[in-house]
Formats: C-alpha cells, sequence, structure tokens
C-alpha cells in the first residue's frame, strides 16, 4: 500500500556519499526544503555558506541539492 504522505528516502546513503559520513542531517534539510514552501533549496545553501566553514560549503550545498532532487523526483 502506497501512502502519499510518506516519501522514501535513503539519507545516510545520500551522506555517505556526498559527505563521506553517515550524518544525514543536511540531507533531511534538503529534503525538507523540497516538500515545505516555507524554505528554499537557495536559502538553505545561503545558511550553508553562512554558518559552516568554507571547507565544508561544496559538500553540503551538493548534498542538499541532491536530496531535494531525489524527491521531487519521487512526486
Amino acid at each position: 500500500m502506497h501512502d502519499p504522505r510518506v516519501i522514501p528516502l535513503d539519507g545516510s546513503g545520500l551522506a555517505k556519499t556526498y559527505l563521506k559520513l553517515p550524518i544525514a542531517n543536511t540531507v533531511m534539510l534538503g529534503a525538507f526544503a523540497a516538500v515545505f514552501g516555507g524554505i528554499s533549496v537557495e536559502q538553505l545553501e545561503e545558511a550553508v555558506r553562512q554558518n559552516m566553514p568554507e571547507k565544508l560549503h561544496q559538500k553540503n550545498i551538493a548534498v542538499i541539492r541532491a536530496a531535494a532532487a531525489s524527491i521531487r523526483k519521487e512526486d
């Protein structure tokens, strides 16, 4: 049975691929942005730039985009 309120996402897998760590918090933010109209991927990217060390920007922005794309693909 398919419940449209449930969207599967391999958060740990995406985190391991993009961040090389099984830390899925940034992944989940990207997924949240894909389904919630109150925050955009671009806003999350800016938050990463403002609040994370520069050496983490590229990987975290990439995983946000990948998670959002994965969720949008499910729609």
